[in-house]
């Protein structure tokens, strides 16, 4: 039997996953039987005196046996399938934004399966809707917001969550515009439009309380059902009518032009910032955009930041974005701020930085931000080790939570602020939220449980960072905040050659057999807003010959990847094929 390597902190991390080789897998069988006898227990014990319809007599038919062998037959073909899986809980899956799954979640997430609540309201969810809301206040205090002011849901996914926000955002600004015109056309207050679009919650009180309720309900119902409300709205206030800008960086989430245009934004409302220092939005880019707006006279409908880009894994410097808005604030004018934290929002588990620890004391204090947003978007199917489909919306201020309401006859809904009554997805499974609670309840979402994990994952980056940086054919970006790990590759120091070596490396490094690694790629293109990256590689003396640069991507996020008692150190053998790869007569060549 081998000694452990590890510390006893350590090895109780270890309790809460699987393992690459199951190591785990007995004890997880034995929760899981048991999970599975008090469920058919629970079952057997509700409305007992009704009978049974499937009497011992029908379970011995041979017709009934029949069914239940090709059942049999055809769930083990099934199960055979999906053994040709992508083996994700390996170490040497280094691909995309997924990994191991925690025990707690996948043991919330069973749980949940079985009973099947539909988190749409209570009376089709008497427990899920509970469990999801204090789900959502372990994500609220996770990124140090207050969970009694907020407010959230569980969606399948960041994409929806981004959406979700979307919609809120659009609803407020319509809602002030709406009342500026009403109150204009009562003679009680002429707001211009853009100072109307921005007016904030106080100041929409303070109006409301001047105004007929009653009154403001009939217009803004009026309103809503005119085909082209924006003409209304210019004929009321005197001014052309501008639709609201959406202010983003371009390494945000293609789910953010998508929503954009599903909810009618037209594209020139859709505005790009350059990017900031090392590729990141910062205070200065919004400030350049908001001012494009005022001398555009359009109104802001949201600013987006993001803690932990696709592509990069880029922290943009939401502390200095907050203080942009905040002065914003200050001048009378409300911006609804969101940050999508779907890849990064699980790293506000980390609160502080102490020497050695991966994480910088920009990042820190950029995800320390997070508590100043409207509102945020998280993803536990991501780096909370979570099963599909698992996001979350969250409104840090209740106030800002509801939008358009649309009532459904057959359903009950319990409050004004019951999700079902806002959510974009008419039905939630509530295993998300089961899942991330269960995993919050035992892992934890703090420095000595997620935060553990996740500093040793970025500590591998960092690692795997420094070794690729000393190569000569190896190019690493800046900007690299978390767990994922960019770089390009070439024999020549050209860009083109490097662009044709990326796919070919990854062909090959995915070929070794025992031996292979999986990983990703990524590809950004060169424009105005991501200039500072192609002057990075003219800085280091590379040839920039191509409009667009090929980046091998890895996300380093599996728990046993740096693991002392593996016989392979992963993280120098992949160095080492990457050095393999380059050297003349090997990799690169016998591909060609």
């Amino acid at each position: 039997m081998n000694e452990t390597k590890c510390p006893p902190d350590e090895i109780a991390m270890k309790s809460y996953f699987l393992g690459p080789r199951a190591e785990n897998g007995e004890w997880f069988q034995e929760r899981i039987d048991g999970f599975l006898r008090s469920w058919f227990d629970w079952r057997r014990a509700t409305f007992r005196k009704d009978g049974s319809p499937i009497p011992t007599s029908d379970l011995r038919a041979p017709a009934f046996l029949q069914r239940q062998n090709d059942l049999a037959e055809r769930a083990n073909e099934l199960r055979e399938r999906f053994e040709a899986e992508i083996p994700k809980f390996s170490p040497r899956y280094v691909g995309h934004m997924f990994s191991e799954l925690s025990l707690p979640a996948l043991m919330g997430h069973v749980i949940a399966l079985l009973h099947n609540p539909n988190n749409i309201s209570a009376e089709s969810s008497k427990v899920g809707l509970q469990i999801e809301k204090e789900a959502v206040a372990m994500l609220l205090r996770m990124a140090g917001a207050v969970p009694e002011r907020g407010v959230g849901h569980f969606t399948s996914g960041g994409t929806v969550a981004n959406f979700e926000a979307l919609a809120r955002a659009r609803h407020r600004i319509r809602l002030w515009q709406a009342l500026g015109a009403y109150a204009r056309r009562e003679g009680v207050e002429h707001l211009a439009l853009r100072e109307a679009s921005q007016m904030g919650w106080v100041k929409f009180d303070e109006l409301g309380r001047r105004l007929s309720p009653s009154g403001f309900a009939r217009w803004w119902a009026e309103l809503q059902n005119e085909e082209r409300p924006e003409n209304r709205l210019e004929e009321i206030y005197g001014e052309t009518w501008r639709a609201p800008a959406i202010i983003l960086g371009p390494s945000s989430h293609y789910s953010w032009r998508k929503g954009a245009a599903l909810l009618g934004f037209p594209a020139p409302a859709v505005i790009e910032c350059e990017l900031g220092r090392e590729g990141r939005l910062d205070g200065a880019s919004v400030r350049r955009a908001l001012g494009r707006c005022a001398d555009e006279g359009r109104p802001v409908a949201m600013i987006v930041g993001v803690a932990g880009t696709t592509e990069l894994g880029s922290v943009d410097a939401l502390d200095e974005i907050a203080d942009e808005i905040e002065s914003e604030r200050a001048a009378g004018r409300f911006h609804w701020w969101h940050v999508d934290a779907a890849f990064g929002g699980f790293f506000a588990s980390l609160r502080t930085s102490r020497p050695g620890d991966p994480l910088d004391a920009r990042t820190l204090s950029a995800l320390g931000a997070l508590a100043r947003a409207n509102s945020l978007t998280m993803d536990p199917h991501k780096l909370g080790y979570v099963p599909y489909a698992s996001g979350a919306f969250m409104c840090l201020d209740a106030r800002d939570y509801p939008h358009s309401a649309v009532d459904a006859p057959y359903i009950a809904f319990e409050n004004s602020v019951d999700p079902g009554v806002y959510s974009l997805e008419g039905s939630r499974s509530a295993t998300g939220a089961a899942a991330t609670w269960l995993a919050g309840r035992t892992m934890g979402f703090d420095e000595k449980g997620h935060g553990r994990v996740l500093k040793r994952a970025t500590q591998a980056r960092r690692r795997l960072e420094g070794i690729l940086r000393e190569s000569a054919g190896v190019y690493v970006p800046g900007g690299l905040d978390l767990n994922v790990l960019c770089f390009s590759m070439g024999r020549a120091r050209r860009l083109s050659v490097m662009n044709q070596d990326v796919p070919s490396f990854i062909r090959w490094i995915e070929s070794l057999g025992e031996s292979a690694f999986q990983v990703s790629r990524t590809t950004i293109a060169r424009k105005s807003s991501t200039e500072s990256l192609f002057q990075d590689l003219i800085a280091r003396g590379f040839d920039v010959d191509a409009d667009e640069i090929r980046l091998v991507r890895l996300c380093l996020m599996n728990p046993f990847l740096s693991s002392e008692e593996l016989r392979t150190d992963l993280i120098a053998e992949f160095a080492a094929r990457v050095d393999e790869f380059l050297r003349p007569g090997r990799g690169a060549d016998a591909l060609t």
